[in-house]
């Protein structure tokens, strides 16, 4: 869903084309919703990787991966992803898990044991930074 604004009676007004979702009134201390509203993301996926994995545009946007092993993960096409953002996140005792591109399979970033990472392509790379949990 694309969502829009614009400018009623001074009021900022997000809408998805059709339907008014929220008001901002202006002057006053209110919130008007119009209907319910949902944030997508975080979409979440957890799993223990067996093989090699990887990962598509489409797929969740946080993904809580372990592994007893190194593995390595392949991210879509950087061309076909400009703008998308995967935060991965491992448990303890995980073993290395190595975030590669899927074309050049040059190394994104590697994560440890209770490590995140928030990988974003810029439409011809992966970019990736690497944090500890806690």
């Amino acid at each position: 869903m694309a969502l829009h604004t614009k400018w009623s009676s001074g009021h900022l007004i997000f809408h998805d084309g059709t339907n008014d979702i929220l008001e901002i009134k202006n002057g006053t201390d209110g919130v008007e919703f119009h209907q319910a509203v949902t944030y997508p993301d975080p979409n979440t996926a957890t799993g223990n990787m067996t093989t090699t994995g990887s990962l598509a545009a489409t797929d969740n946007r946080i993904q809580f991966l372990n592994s007893t092993t190194a593995r390595n993960l392949y991210l879509a096409q950087a061309s076909g992803c400009a703008g998308i953002e995967f935060k991965i996140f491992t448990g303890a005792g995980t073993g290395a898990i190595t975030i590669k591109e899927a074309v050049s399979s040059s190394t994104v970033v590697t994560l440890g044991a209770n490590k995140g990472a928030i990988v974003i392509s810029d439409g011809a790379d992966w970019r990736g930074m690497v944090g500890g949990n806690s």
